[in-house]
């Protein structure tokens, strides 16, 4: 039987990696070995070519002396971390989107269709393709939150950049030499600069990125980075190195899709994430309950009062987080060892504004009262719930 904490890479030697506190100067035993770089290193793909980092730094010598500076550190550091980058998706993944799937149960299509491309990943040794996807789904309904336990479970770094503040594409792609304040973007940084080839970048609320401006569309640059065979050979801005990005996992987050053009929303698999259910919401607030008091050692303590889960599953997952914590700090205030519904936000304590899930109705009643039910759901919607 496979033994699913078993690491293939562990026992591969490790090439060294430059850090900020390493001197500047690249000793000579690196430069040595930096000319097997080429060769293959099982567990690990190459995402730049050494003769075009070589290149890129005899260009850089006649650059701005800032620049240049900035251009030769990166050239050592990237050379002391050699141009291969880890690929492997440990074995643990696949139980671990389980769990990700019976926690998160309204984002259970998605995981499905990872687990498919983690086994494929697996069975032929080779890196990770997952195509972009995009979530839609009203505000609350946990898709930032899911991003996070996704790359938790495959074991990948994750990457978030805020969207509705990205100017043009420097965000992600770097910013022009030109610019006296010219940086690396998120996607080099990630993937020449990480240790894994498909590390997880969650582009947030996609549907607000600026459209315009001097420093043009935001979302242009993606056409380059979601298609593989461009991103192949992609090159930032600030420090044009040709990088393999063909690996990277992309994940973007909407509330709708209105306002994208055709051709990109071609290369997404898009999912709508429907609200929790009532029951969805309650189990998982029992969840988030019991771990937070494994967390703070109150298990046995602590315990909820009449009516609380009731309450608490009235919110969203991630207000019910924050219902927890308010709930806990007032128990210990008070010395009290139930936390109780008043403890609890506004929202919660007020049933009202909610309502509960409704019994099944007969289709003569569904129409009857088909208008006032769907003001009734739309109101619930926005706060992640579906009755």
């Amino acid at each position: 039987m496979e033994n699913e904490n078993y690491d293939p890479l562990a026992e591969v030697e490790k090439p060294p990696i430059a850090t900020d506190d390493d001197p500047i100067q690249v000793p000579h035993e690196l430069m040595e070995q930096s000319k097997n770089w080429e060769e293959h290193i099982p567990g690990k793909i190459k995402i730049f070519s050494m003769a075009d980092l070589e290149s890129l730094d005899d260009d850089s010598q006649s650059a701005k002396s800032e620049l240049s500076n900035r251009n030769r550190d990166l050239n050592w550091k990237l050379q002391g971390m050699g141009p291969h980058r880890r690929f492997f998706i440990l074995a643990p993944a696949l139980k671990r989107l389980e769990w990700v799937q019976a926690d998160m149960p309204n984002f259970s299509s998605v995981v499905e269709e990872i687990k498919g491309y983690v086994a494929l990943s697996r069975k032929t040794v080779q890196p990770l393709r997952i195509p972009p996807l995009l979530l839609l789904g009203p505000p609350g309904v946990g898709k930032s939150h899911f991003c996070r336990r996704l790359a938790d479970a495959l074991g990948v770094p994750h990457h978030w950049q805020a969207m509705d503040n990205a100017q043009g594409g420097e965000a992600l792609a770097g910013s022009e030499t030109f610019w006296s304040n010219t940086q690396t973007g998120l996607v080099f940084r990630a993937v020449a600069m990480g240790n894994h080839a498909s590390p997880l970048i969650l582009l947030d609320e996609l549907d607000k990125a600026q459209r315009g401006g001097f420093r043009g569309d935001t979302l242009s640059v993606l056409h380059t980075l979601l298609e593989p065979e461009t991103a192949r050979h992609f090159k930032d801005a600030s420090y044009p190195l040709p990088i393999d990005a063909s690996h990277v996992i992309w994940v973007a987050t909407a509330n709708q899709s209105d306002g994208f053009d055709s051709v990109l929303l071609s290369r997404f698999s898009v999912h709508e994430i429907e609200p929790l259910t009532r029951e969805q919401s309650k189990m998982i607030a029992e969840r988030l309950l019991t771990d937070r008091l494994r967390e703070c050692e109150l298990e046995g303590q602590i315990y909820p009062g009449q009516g609380f889960l009731d309450a608490l599953s009235l919110l969203t997952p991630r207000d019910q987080r924050k219902g927890i914590e308010r709930a806990l700090g007032r128990a210990i205030l008070k010395d009290q060892s139930n936390l109780l519904v008043d403890d609890l936000p506004q929202q919660a304590i007020t049933p009202t504004a909610f309502g509960f899930a409704p019994k099944p109705k007969q289709a003569h009643q569904e129409k009857q009262e088909q208008p006032e039910c769907d003001k009734k759901s739309l109101e619930l919607n926005r706060y992640g719930i579906a009755f």
